[in-house]
C-alpha cells in the first residue's frame, strides 16, 4: 500500500514516508493511499502513486492477456471474408491518397495498373489414407468433400495406445472466479471413456483417483510441485489435469511434471467438457492428442512420399523453428526447436530444444540438435537416415543464406563423417507476406476462399528460384493465407510437382485434428516444440523467484530452480535441463 512505503532519503539519510514526501516536496497530497504504488525502475526502487501516472494511448496489448471478450472482437476485426478484404484492398489502391496516385511514380516512368494480378492455379487432388474400420481392420480411406475434411464416424484410430491407468487432479474443484465452472466428474469420466473406446483406445472404466484441489495451487509453485509429487507414486499412464479457465500456472505444472517427476499429462478446461453440444467434439480431439503422447497414430498417408521410398534409402524429415520473447522483452532468450521423423511413415517425430541469445534468428547449435535426431531415429530404426529433408520456418529473404552457408552447413559438418553423408533438402516455409488468392467467380463454396490443395507457382513467384504458393487448408473463417515455400536446395532431383505433392501430403498428417493444416506438419511440430520450450524457461522462472523467496521450499524444487540458473543466465546457447529422456526429447508434445 502506498501508505506503508518508507525509503531512504539520500540527503539527509533518513527514512521518510512516500506520502510525506510528497506532501514536503511537491506541495501535493496523495489521496488514494490504500492502492499499491508503480514501480518506474528496474535497478532500484522508484515508486509512484498511480494518481500522478496516465497511460499512453496506442500501446501494444500482449495478446495472450486479453480476455475472452476482447479475444472475439479482435478475431471478428481479423478474420474478414474475402469478397470484403478483396473491397477493402480496392478501395485503398483508388484512393486519392492511395498508392497509385500522384506523379511520383510517372516521373521514374513506372506504370502502376490499378487491377490485382491474374494468376493460373491448379488444386491438388487429397492423399488416400489410411484407418482402421470399426472391426479394426486397416483400410483405404478416400477424403470426399471440397474441406478436405474426414472424420472418424464408423472408423477407429489406425494404432490406438492403450491407457493401463489414468488420473483427474481437478484444479477447477474450487474456482478462482465464482462465475467459473467446476468439473462435472461423473458425465466426464463416462463421455471419456466412451469416447476413447469408440475410436479403440482402450482405457479403465474408472481413473485410479479423482484429487480435488484448487486454481490457487496453480499460483504458487511450492504448493503446485507438492500437489504434483503426491500423486508421482501412483504411477499413471495419464494425469488429466482439469482447470476451470487458462492460468499462468500451466507453464510451471508442465515444466515439474515433464522434466522432474515424469508424468504424462493432459490439460482441459472444464468449461468445454461440461458443454453438452460441443463436448464429444471436445473429447474426440483430446482422443487424438493423448493417443500421439502414448506413442500411438492417429492416421497415415497410404501412399508413400514422393520421391522418398522410390529407391529405399531411409528417409527423415526435420522441421525447424525459433521462438523470439515479446517485443517489450529485452532480456529473455530466444528459444531454438528441431524436430525430426522417427519413423517411415513420418507420423511420430523426436525433439530438441536450446535457448540461445536474445532474438538471434539463426539457430546457434543446429549441427548437435540434428544429431541428436539422427541418434534417435538410428535407435528406433537400426540404421541412420541416408535422405535429410529440411524444412525451415521464420525466416525473411535476407536470412536464405545464413540457413544455407551457417545452419546447413553446420550440420553438414556436425553429422558427416567418412563413412556417413546423407544427402540434403532444404526447404523454406514463409507466412509472414501479404499475399492473398482470391477466385475470379464467387460461389458459394468455401465461403469464398480458394479450395485446399490450390497451388500457384507461376506469375507471382520469382521465377528464377524454386518457389511456390500452397494454400493446403480449408478457410472457413476470415481470407486464407497461402503459405509461401522456397526451395533453397535440393540434393534429391525433386520435380515442382512432386515438392508440392510433398508438402502438401504431409499437412495431412498432422495428429491433432482430422482436415489438413496450413503449415508443413514438421514444421508446425517445430513450432510447438519451440513454445514448449519457452513455457519450460518460464516456468523455471517461476521457480528460481518463488525458490528464492520462499525458505521453506522443498529440496527438490529448489535443487530443479538451480539447476534452471544456468539457463536463466544463457550465453550463447544453453540445453533445457531434462530428466525423463521419453517426455523431453523423446515423442513431440501435442
Amino acid at each position: 500500500m502506498t501508505k506503508d512505503i518508507v525509503f531512504k532519503d539520500d540527503n539527509s539519510g533518513r527514512e521518510k514516508k512516500l506520502v510525506d514526501y510528497y506532501r514536503q516536496r511537491y506541495k501535493v497530497e496523495v489521496r488514494y493511499k490504500s492502492l499499491p504504488c508503480l514501480d518506474l525502475s528496474k535497478d532500484h526502487m522508484n515508486f509512484v502513486p498511480m494518481e500522478f501516472c496516465e497511460i499512453i494511448e496506442g500501446q501494444v496489448y500482449p495478446k495472450e492477456d486479453l480476455g475472452k471478450e476482447e479475444e472475439k472482437k479482435l478475431r471478428d476485426i481479423a478474420s474478414s471474408c474475402p469478397s470484403l478484404r478483396k473491397e477493402k484492398i480496392m478501395d485503398v489502391i483508388n484512393d486519392a491518397n492511395g498508392p497509385c496516385s500522384g506523379d511520383l511514380a510517372k516521373n521514374f516512368n513506372v506504370s502502376i495498373t490499378k487491377e490485382m494480378t491474374q494468376i493460373t492455379g491448379r488444386v491438388l487432388n487429397p492423399p488416400i489414407l489410411k484407418l482402421a474400420k470399426a472391426n479394426g481392420q486397416i483400410c483405404k480411406f478416400k477424403i470426399q468433400n471440397d474441406k478436405c475434411q474426414y472424420n472418424l464416424f464408423n472408423h477407429k484410430l489406425l494404432n490406438p495406445k492403450p491407457v493401463k491407468s489414468w488420473a483427474i487432479l481437478d484444479f477447477s474443484a474450487t474456482p478462482t472466479n465464482p462465475n467459473h465452472q467446476s468439473l462435472q466428474i461423473s458425465p466426464f469420466i463416462s463421455h471419456l471413456v466412451r469416447k476413447f473406446k469408440s475410436l479403440g483406445i482402450k482405457i479403465p472404466e474408472k481413473p485410479m483417483f479423482v484429487r480435488e484441489s484448487a486454481m490457487a495451487v496453480l499460483s504458487s509453485s511450492r504448493w503446485l510441485y507438492e500437489e504434483l509429487t503426491e500423486t508421482q507414486p501412483q504411477q499413471v499412464d495419464l494425469l488429466i489435469c482439469m482447470m476451470s479457465d487458462k492460468h499462468p500456472g500451466f507453464k510451471t505444472l508442465k515444466l515439474i511434471c515433464e522434466t522432474e517427476l515424469g508424468i504424462l499429462t493432459q490439460c482441459c478446461l472444464s468449461y468445454h467438457c461440461n458443454n453438452v453440444s460441443k463436448r464429444e467434439l471436445y473429447l474426440g480431439n483430446l482422443a487424438l492428442k493423448i493417443n500421439v503422447k502414448l506413442g500411438g497414430s492417429n492416421a497415415e498417408l497410404f501412399d508413400a512420399l514422393p520421391r522418398m521410398e522410390a529407391d529405399g534409402r531411409p528417409f527423415m524429415i526435420v522441421g525447424a523453428d525459433v521462438n523470439h520473447p515479446a517485443s517489450w522483452n529485452r532480456t529473455s532468450p530466444s528459444i531454438a526447436a528441431m524436430v525430426g521423423s522417427i519413423n517411415p511413415q513420418s507420423t511420430r517425430y523426436a525433439s530438441s530444444i536450446r535457448a540461445q541469445t536474445h532474438r538471434v534468428e539463426r539457430i546457434i547449435d543446429a549441427g548437435t540438435m540434428c544429431k541428436e535426431l539422427i541418434d534417435v531415429y538410428e535407435q528406433h530404426n537400426g540404421v541412420k537416415p541416408q535422405k535429410i529433408i529440411y524444412f525451415r520456418d521464420g525466416v525473411s529473404d535476407g536470412q536464405f543464406d545464413m540457413v544455407l552457408n551457417e545452419e546447413v552447413r553446420d550440420i553438414r559438418s556436425t553429422i558427416s563423417s567418412h563413412y556417413y553423408s546423407p544427402t540434403i533438402t532444404v526447404i523454406v516455409a514463409q507466412k509472414r507476406h501479404h499475399t492473398r488468392l482470391f477466385r475470379n467467380r464467387d460461389d458459394n463454396s468455401n465461403v469464398g476462399n480458394v479450395p485446399p490443395g490450390t497451388v500457384v507457382d507461376a506469375g507471382i513467384v520469382d521465377p528464377s528460384t524454386f518457389n511456390f504458393y500452397l494454400c493446403s487448408h480449408y478457410g472457413s473463417l476470415g481470407t486464407s493465407k497461402p503459405t509461401h515455400y522456397h526451395v533453397l536446395h535440393d540434393e534429391h532431383g525433386f520435380s515442382c510437382d512432386e515438392v508440392q505433392r510433398l508438402v502438401y501430403n504431409l499437412c495431412f498428417t498432422f495428429a491433432r485434428c482430422t482436415k489438413p493444416v496450413s503449415l508443413a506438419t514438421p514444421v508446425y511440430y517445430a513450432d510447438i516444440v519451440a513454445y514448449r520450450g519457452r513455457v519450460y524457461y518460464e516456468g523455471m522462472a517461476d521457480l528460481r523467484r518463488s525458490s528464492g523467496s520462499r525458505a521453506s521450499s522443498t529440496s527438490s524444487l529448489s535443487s530443479l530452480a538451480t539447476s534452471s540458473s544456468s539457463v536463466l543466465g544463457s550465453g550463447q546457447c544453453s540445453v533445457l535441463p531434462s530428466r525423463h529422456w521419453k517426455f523431453v526429447n523423446g515423442m513431440v508434445w501435442l
